[in-house]
């Protein structure tokens, strides 16, 4: 769904060149190569140009730090929602809108199969 809002945002003819960079935070190596090699697919599939780049979640660094140093000066950044587990709504709620603190524009997205994500 994410992929399809970049490739429907460039429809614009303000936006025709921008770029779409795929990034994905990730806690380990695993993890990874599993996202590596599931972007390998889904990109082709969507026939959507786009770039990629997963990020090792370095030990004691926060995923909202890691958004505004990697996405800080993207025009607009598209973050991925989940469902919360029940009864963790309000602390899902409190913790969402930190990630977008200071981007320019930021647009969320409930993603869904194997690439539904987590905010962590």
């Amino acid at each position: 769904m994410m992929l399809l809002f970049a490739y429907l945002l460039r429809l614009n003819p303000e936006w025709k060149d921008a770029r779409i960079m795929v990034r994905s935070i990730v806690p380990n190596e695993e993890e990874r190569a599993r996202m590596e090699a599931g972007l390998a697919e889904l990109i082709p599939e969507a026939r959507i140009h786009a770039d990629t780049e997963i990020i090792l979640r370095p030990s004691g660094q926060s995923v909202s730090d890691i958004i505004k140093s990697c996405s800080g000066n993207a025009d607009a950044t598209f973050l991925v929602l989940t469902d919360p587990e029940p009864g963790t709504e309000q602390g899902y709620a409190d913790h969402l809108f930190r990630p977008a603190e200071g981007l320019r524009t930021t647009i969320f997205v409930r993603n869904s199969g194997r690439f539904a994500g987590r905010l962590a």
